[in-house]
């Protein structure tokens, strides 16, 4: 089941779209596998437990654009996995506010650029009780921090191309090893202009 399937052209919705997708086998808010899509804000939730689910899926060449009207900011809630499948597969997502966040793993062979502000959040975990087939790790090309949270509640990392602003990453400890940190790490590959990451633990 999809909430919208595009295949080709370009389509802009400028307001909130509200997407609520069951489907036992698929379960997918956005798909996009050629074309371009730009929605002003978004609330998606998916059957997370279906054998094939995403919130935002980009395949081919397709190129998926969420909440990145900086003059007119609106919400983006995002209950599953953001995926950019292929090599020239797009994904860009700002999440703005404490309403904003995405639940969920950001991976796949193509590029994934995210914005995280005031006081939106990042829960990276799964979303059922296996992760995804293939899934070694979170990747994103571009991220730009501004005050947002990152909350690290799984064992795989999160790599980053390229990074900056400044962004809260927190971990929790094991309860029957308190000693033990768990989650995996935050590997930075480039730190652009004055940025500032700051690691916590509960």
């Amino acid at each position: 089941a999809w909430g919208i399937h595009m295949t080709g052209g370009k389509t802009t919705v400028e307001g909130m779209t509200e997407i609520d997708v069951s489907g036992s086998k698929e379960s997918k808010a956005v798909e996009v596998s050629g074309g371009e899509l730009t929605l002003g804000g978004l609330k998606a939730k998916i059957n997370v437990n279906a054998a094939d689910a995403a919130a935002l899926l980009a395949q081919n060449d397709g190129y998926i654009s969420v909440g990145m009207d900086v003059q007119n900011p609106k919400a983006v809630m995002l209950d599953g996995h953001i995926l950019a499948k292929d090599a020239a597969s797009k994904i860009g997502v700002s999440l703005r506010g404490k309403d904003s966040y995405l639940k969920g793993y950001a991976y796949g062979d193509g590029k994934i650029a995210m914005w995280l502000r005031n006081g939106a959040a990042w829960y990276h975990e799964k979303q059922s009780a296996a992760s995804p087939t293939g899934f070694t790790g979170s990747h994103l090309k571009h991220f730009s921090g501004s005050m947002g949270d990152i909350f690290q509640r799984d064992d795989k990392d999160i790599t980053i191309d390229d990074f900056e602003g400044i962004t809260n990453v927190f971990y929790e400890h094991d309860a029957a090893a308190p000693t033990h940190i768990k989650g995996g790490d935050i590997i930075i590959k480039k730190v652009l202009n004055s940025s500032i990451i700051t690691l916590t633990t509960d």
